[in-house]
């Protein structure tokens, strides 16, 4: 099977996000609360922080008896409203080190019983990965995602394949046991 597709900044997003929910421990826990819950913590903070900076506003009738506390409020609330800003902050960085890879770029994909090999079309870079050197598969609605044993995550679109394509890719992810098991059930957890 051969695919030909653009490698785009989305893609890399898809594949780094996949590939951190994959990892364990406080990596995975970061992400967690610092870019995929931030829409939640955020407000959350801020409000606190608001509803505290309110509450220790009317209870000091004297001027500011408790700085601490105004202090802390402030520092809540700014800090809910500084954590609305971090899934801007992680894209934008991941857009730094895609563009420093030469940004979006054309690719040939071949995948068959021995593994896969990728090359860019502008010659820049190839390889080849055999199939044991992957840990897991994911798929996402617009992606497959295959992490390779050390965590990278290598993206293939699934816009530049038919539907019998992605059919049959999967029936080879599964057959190098990338797609079934244990392997399905963190894949479907991922989407």
């Amino acid at each position: 099977m051969e695919i030909r597709y653009t490698a785009t900044l989305e893609n890399f997003i898809e594949a780094n996000r996949v590939m951190l929910l994959h990892r364990s421990g406080l990596v995975r826990l970061k992400y967690q609360i610092y870019v995929q819950y931030a829409y939640l913590i955020g407000p959350l903070l801020a409000a606190a922080g608001l509803w505290a900076l309110l509450t220790t506003a009317r209870h000091s009738s004297e001027g500011l008896r408790h700085p601490i506390g105004f202090v802390v409020s402030l520092a809540m609330l700014g800090g809910g409203i500084g954590w609305l800003f971090n899934p801007m902050w992680h894209r934008h960085k991941l857009a730094s080190i895609f563009n420093r890879r030469r940004g979006p770029h054309d690719c040939i994909l071949s995948a068959n019983e021995t593994g896969i090999s990728s090359a860019r079309m502008d010659g820049a870079a190839e390889g080849r990965v055999d199939w044991s050197m992957f840990e897991k598969s994911a798929e996402t609605e617009s992606c497959f995602v295959l992490l390779l044993v050390g965590g990278q995550g290598i993206p293939i679109p699934k816009r530049a394949m038919t539907l019998e394509q992605q059919e049959e890719f999967r029936v080879l992810l599964a057959a190098h046991g990338l797609g079934s098991g244990s392997r399905r059930e963190w894949a479907a957890a991922v989407s």
